[in-house]
């Protein structure tokens, strides 16, 4: 999947030891390509769906997972850059970092939707991968080469 350049990805995974999944089997999270990345802005929604969670990328259907194979920590959202090794690149750079805005969730399906209120820090900068919190639904990303 690595063609040298940046792409869309999505991926699911399950863990036992997190609460409310106690008797589950292990997955591990495994990403999926949805293509390369054109430049733009797209939005991403994963939603509840006649039993299955589902991925949109910009008002179209991606993928889906049965919900039977999904167990969520309630009240825990998160959003994420990745790169596969020290030679990637994670969204931008120092001085034009990418921007991972207007996240909102839905606490109950069909309902409102929320802002997450993310607090600094990250949860993990690693260099050369960095991350900030640049506003309560901002995720900013980027590499120092």
């Amino acid at each position: 999947m690595c063609t040298g350049g940046m792409r869309y990805f999505w991926t699911w995974g399950r863990d036992p030891a997190t609460p409310g999944c106690a008797g589950t089997l292990y997955v591990p999270p495994i990403p999926i390509s949805l293509g390369a990345w054109g430049g733009t802005s797209q939005e991403f929604i994963v939603a509840l769906a006649s039993r299955y969670w589902k991925v949109y990328r910009g008002g179209v259907f991606q993928d889906q997972v049965a919900a039977t194979n999904i167990c969520w920590t309630r009240g825990l959202a998160m959003w994420q850059g990745e790169a596969w090794n020290k030679g990637d690149q994670i969204g931008g750079v120092a001085g034009d970092k990418y921007a991972i805005s207007t996240a909102r969730y839905q606490a109950v399906a069909g309902g409102a939707w929320l802002n997450p209120s993310l607090v600094a820090p990250c949860a993990q900068t690693n260099n050369p991968f960095y991350c900030e919190v640049g506003a309560s639904d901002v995720v900013n990303t980027w590499t120092a080469h």
